[in-house]
């Protein structure tokens, strides 16, 4: 989810996304340590805010922050479509005040103040304009947008947890030894192990329950 929110609100990243997580977890280890000392908050937010990402703006919004667990977990594991639209919508008004908020989110891409990157915010201000000055359609467009890029984020945790499994599969066997080549030959060339095999599982299939040592 996370890195799925990062394609979308920050075009993807430049770095691996190993060092961007380590990166980010020292950051937010260091936010936690310094708010413990009230005089360095300032100084620290100063320089934190600086270059900040729209998915890290995104994630501090209150409609988010409080879905997650704790401050050790600080990032939800399953957000609502509906709740995307709505934080996404309210970090493109912005801080202005006025009545017409398709006003302000049109303020907010044309002078970028959210420091999107080009092709997010190309894709943004289409959907902007494809919504006719409509909020509910606006909004109804980031909440299909948001949903398509889940679909995704679902295939590439599956092969991700396939590559996972695979990799876990063959330290389990070096581990192990578990050569299912040498399996074969041993047992094709020794009588006394086959028999032995035999034995064993016609034992287990009699009383599967039975301590054996």
């Amino acid at each position: 989810l996370s890195i799925a929110l990062r394609r979308m609100l920050d075009d993807g990243l430049e770095k691996s996304h190993l060092w961007f997580d380590a990166w980010n977890s020292l950051i937010n280890m260091g936010r936690f340590i310094v708010t413990q000392i009230n005089y360095l908050i300032p100084v620290f937010n100063k320089v934190i805010n600086k270059n900040k990402r729209v998915s890290e703006k995104f994630y501090e919004s209150p409609g988010i922050k409080y879905l997650a667990e704790n401050k050790l977990f600080r990032k939800p594991s399953y957000i609502e479509p509906a709740n995307f639209s709505k934080t996404l919508i309210n970090l493109l008004k912005g801080n202005d005040t006025g009545t017409n908020t398709m006003v302000l989110i049109n303020n907010t891409l044309v002078s970028n103040t959210l420091n999107f990157k080009p092709e997010t915010l190309k894709y943004i201000t289409s959907l902007y304009t494809d919504s006719n000055n409509n909020l509910d359609m606006f909004k109804t467009f980031l909440e299909a947008w948001f949903n398509n890029t889940m679909d995704r984020a679902s295939g590439w945790y599956k092969r991700q947890a396939q590559f996972i499994l695979l990799i876990i599969g063959f330290l389990l066997a070096i581990s192990f030894n578990a050569n299912t080549i040498e399996i074969v030959n041993k047992l094709s060339k020794d009588k006394n192990a086959r028999e032995q095999m035999v034995s064993m599982a016609t034992a287990f299939n009699k009383n599967p329950d039975a301590k054996r040592y």
